[in-house]
């Protein structure tokens, strides 16, 4: 018995088929990819080069470098690891090249402490503790490599499993497991230190 067609509820399905609509040349079908993950890809980007006006930049070149390249996506890969490979190599590439400073506003991070930021609105007598955690979350995120903060940023930010991440920055799954295994460690390293007042 043959497979019946594929249906909304699943994610890769609807993205196959925005893939099919793109290459037929509907604009409004990429246009549902852009709207579908630019945010994401704006969050991961800056996850790297910490500027939001460079990952907005960025975010833009993605998607134009992926309209580009439709006609070679076979879909072997989902559509936003195939998108997030894209992005990874953009940002760290920008970063070799430019080596920028860091922006200063830590408006736009996502952080663990996503639920004390929120408290802080409600209580000001918490608005320090959260800007120490955002602080500190930051200076350990620019403490890594980049490869071990894109691995970090795809697996915590954006929940992509190992094999995801592995097709997304080009690595294998044994590696993206050890950087990411470093990775977390040397946060909790950094995060300890901080919250006792030790250098880092």
């Amino acid at each position: 018995m043959s497979e019946g067609p594929t249906t909304p509820a699943d994610p890769r399905g609807e993205d196959l088929e925005l893939i099919r609509r793109c290459r037929a040349g509907e604009l409004d079908a990429f246009r549902g990819v852009v709207e579908k993950y630019q945010e994401r890809l704006k969050f991961l980007i800056y996850g790297i080069v910490f500027d939001r006006q460079i990952a907005e930049d960025l975010a833009q070149e993605a998607f134009i470098k992926a309209w580009q390249a439709l006609p070679r996506f076979k879909g072997e890969s989902t559509i936003y690891t195939w998108l997030y490979r894209i992005a990874v190599n953009l940002a760290l590439d920008d970063k070799r090249r430019k080596q920028r400073t860091p922006e200063e506003s830590l408006d736009d991070i996502p952080e663990a402490g996503a639920d004390l930021a929120q408290s802080a609105r409600l209580r000001p007598d918490r608005q320090a503790q959260a800007e120490e955690m955002k602080a500190a979350l930051r200076s350990g995120m620019e403490g890594l490599s980049d490869a071990h903060r894109t691995v970090l940023v795809l697996r915590e930010w954006e929940g992509l499993s190992y094999q995801e991440i592995a097709e997304a920055t080009g690595s294998s799954s044994g590696t993206v497991m050890s950087r990411l295994f470093y990775a977390r460690e040397k946060m909790r390293e950094h995060m300890t230190k901080h919250f006792r007042g030790e250098k880092t």
